[in-house]
């Protein structure tokens, strides 16, 4: 309640007792005294110059305030407040607001139930260095779904040990009597401290040729990644690099667009809501063919017309009539080499070759036409060789043609 520049109490005296004292007062007229400041303390200040009974008190009404700026070590990453520690330390302040010199002190909640307890509990220590008061708790469990909340309030402590309701304390008969605490500040925290274990894989990918290092079939993949662990405590997002350089992902489905030829090396790292990094990232390994183009001698049309459709590779493929006709594409370190061309009973034979190797024919011809068909030309196993990819047109019979569409090279 306001103050009133007045003592909430005094013992009452006798009247005898009072007019004796005032008849003792002798002596110039006493300067008139200062406006009464109110209880600030527990020391008795009286605006009369009376003898008062040995023990005589007041109770100052103002309470103490708390710094709302309550801060938890580790910080939380999130709104959540999902923290990677079973170790929680909290700094508060507090103050006076009425000059005040009583010692403060603080009184604690912790808890991880729906309900708040009915009991404070003294706490704190102070931090000289950081100028502010800390607590820890430690050896703390997995939360689950309620919070670790913390509460804190600051406390007038030797105004709160007078009970101004009691008798014994000298002051006069209060019906209430003014707890000297401030409103609390209440904190969350959720702790967590289980590593996420990502996982990741090419949505709809299967190669049996080459399961260690599967080649794709087009220039945009599907990635899905999840995480096993914690990610029914806090939720798991990733960090993720192609070839070394920084990639947009997400757990699902995250898509790798326009990816170039040649090898890739695709990396995820898990890391949850309370900062629990997966130390061994998720790593797909992966091959992305290279789209053949139309070449041809020096200031002579191709004698390969490039044809646009859907279902083959990048949207097109190449088609010839003339034998001979030879399409090139750069090789480096091949084991593996493949063709990819469509089959059908309509097309004829190419042969292909890499750097001084000999020339491999492939036959396009069978029973029933396909888009999209892999000719296995070199495997994994091969000895390396470097040097130009060469795709030639061998035989076209009559009504025949040759089509291309792709070489795999790694």
């Amino acid at each position: 309640m306001p103050r009133t520049g007045r003592l909430r109490g005094l013992v009452a005296l006798p009247a005898a007792t009072l007019l004796a004292s005032l008849v003792t007062i002798t002596g110039p007229a006493a300067a008139p005294a200062a406006a009464d400041p109110g209880c600030l303390t527990e020391a008795f200040q009286s605006p009369l110059p009376l003898p008062l009974p040995v023990g005589t008190r007041c109770d100052d009404e103002v309470p103490p305030v708390m710094d709302p700026n309550v801060t938890v070590t580790p910080t939380p990453r999130t709104a959540q407040n999902w923290v990677g520690s079973k170790q929680l330390t909290f700094a508060f302040t507090g103050r006076f607001t009425d000059g005040d010199t009583d010692p403060l002190g603080f009184e604690c909640q912790f808890y991880a139930t729906t309900s708040a307890p009915t009991s404070w509990t003294a706490c704190g220590t102070y931090d000289e260095a950081a100028k502010v008061w800390k607590q820890t708790y430690t050896d703390l469990d997995e939360t689950d779904a309620v919070p670790y909340t913390f509460r804190v309030r600051a406390v007038d402590t030797a105004d709160a040990a007078i009970d101004a309701t009691s008798r014994l304390c000298l002051c006069i008969p209060a019906s209430t009597d003014v707890e000297d605490v401030s409103a609390p500040v209440t904190v969350q925290a959720r702790v967590d401290t289980i590593v996420p274990a990502g996982s990741a894989r090419i949505n709809g990918l299967v190669d049996e040729e080459n399961p260690e290092w599967p080649m794709v079939t087009d220039r945009t993949v599907q990635v899905v990644l999840g995480a096993g662990g914690s990610q029914d405590r806090s939720p798991v997002d990733f960090a993720c690099t192609l070839n070394s350089r920084s990639v947009p992902c997400a757990t699902g489905t995250t898509d790798l667009r326009n990816l170039p030829p040649g090898d890739q090396r695709f990396e995820a790292v898990a890391r949850d809501a309370a900062g629990n990094v997966d130390p061994t990232p998720a790593v797909l390994k992966f091959s992305v063919p290279r789209n053949l183009k139309a070449t041809g001698k020096a200031g002579k049309k191709s004698p390969w017309k490039v044809v646009r459709q859907g279902g083959y590779f990048a949207g097109d493929f190449l088609q010839t009539s003339t034998v001979g006709a030879v399409v090139t594409a750069p090789g480096k370190n091949v084991r593996e080499l493949r063709l990819i061309a469509p089959r059908g009973p309509k097309l004829g034979k190419v042969e292909v070759k890499i750097g001084q190797s000999i020339w491999r024919t492939v036959n396009l011809k069978g029973p029933r036409y396909e888009r999209f068909h892999v000719y296995q030309v070199r495997d994994q196993f091969d000895p390396l060789v470097s040097g130009r990819i060469q795709v030639r047109a061998k035989k076209i019979g009559r009504g025949e043609t040759v089509r291309i569409d792709a070489v795999l090279a790694h």
